[in-house]
């Protein structure tokens, strides 16, 4: 996970029906709460669509439900990704039955399909772009942080190998900060897409500042 920037993933699970975003470890909430709850959401109103409204209602009716309200735990994958890995992980429980019978794995891939394929999508939307040298035009891995808005290591960074950045967040106007140790550090105003099913490219190129020496 740490060798490769995940900008969006999820582990499935058996033992109860319902979708579970960060954080398992805070009572405090992430600072994308209200895309944590959306994406929740869409997944859980797909999966009554096809596998029924019982489906997807053993913990909660709506079938969404923040990990911290419902048990804690520390050490939690969902956590690690989204706090240590800057990615965005939730945990979703498919069946109440801990290990369901073999027989019964198709019906509950056709109950999730089409809202496995939302969620991934999903990864398309929000704010994107490439960071890259000014002079040379080489990938940069730079730290992308939302200014009165992240906290808890909700930033992310660019992928080193090409300089790609994904920030999947809620609709809304914001000042994104882009910087790294030797750069001069940028910030611009951005609008993410009212809807979310859209995205906004900026591609963004940083200027050397060898005076700069403080990690990004």
């Amino acid at each position: 996970l740490l060798a490769h920037n995940f900008c969006l993933s999820a582990n499935y699970h058996g033992g109860a029906e319902v979708m579970n975003f960060p954080w398992d470890t805070w009572s405090k909430p992430h600072a994308d709460e209200s895309w944590f709850i959306y994406i929740s959401e869409l997944y859980a109103d797909t999966v009554k669509k096809y596998g029924g409204n019982s489906y997807f209602s053993s913990v909660v009716s709506s079938g969404v439900i923040n990990g911290y309200d419902w048990y804690t735990i520390w050490g939690g994958r969902q956590d690690y990704v989204t706090y240590y890995a800057h990615g965005r992980e939730i945990t979703i429980e498919v069946s109440n039955d801990k290990m369901p019978p073999a027989a019964d794995l198709p019906l509950y891939w056709e109950y999730n399909r089409s809202a496995m394929l939302n969620y991934i999508n999903q990864s398309n939307f929000g704010i994107h772009g490439v960071v890259t040298d000014s002079i040379t035009g080489l990938p940069l891995r730079a730290k992308i942080e939302i200014s009165g808005h992240d906290i808890d290591n909700s930033y992310i960074f660019s992928d080193p190998a090409n300089g790609d950045y994904h920030r999947l967040i809620s609709p809304g106007t914001y000042q994104v900060k882009f910087s790294k140790a030797g750069y001069y550090s940028k910030i611009i105003e951005v609008n993410a897409p009212e809807a979310y099913t859209e995205k906004t490219m900026i591609n963004v190129e940083l200027v050397t500042n060898p005076d700069n020496i403080t990690p990004a």
